[in-house]
């Protein structure tokens, strides 16, 4: 097991669903709220990426936020 508890990702935009899957893997479990901060611009992306975070391990429901 890796000894963190928490990771802050930013400039997410373009990340494909196996570095999210990767990103999980690094706090496992998952049980924990708020265990990964995201942080993205989608007017910044480059590819078409498609990404559903559940489906990559992360669950944000009730609390992932547009501005």
């Amino acid at each position: 097991m890796l000894p963190y508890k928490a990771v802050v990702v930013d400039e997410v935009q373009d990340l494909s669903a196996q570095a999210f899957r990767l990103i999980r893997q690094i706090i496992p479990g998952g049980d924990q709220k708020n265990d990964i901060f995201i942080v993205g611009d989608a007017h910044q992306r480059i590819y078409r990426h498609k990404i559903v975070l559940g489906q990559c391990g992360i669950n944000i429901k009730g609390r992932g936020k547009r501005v």
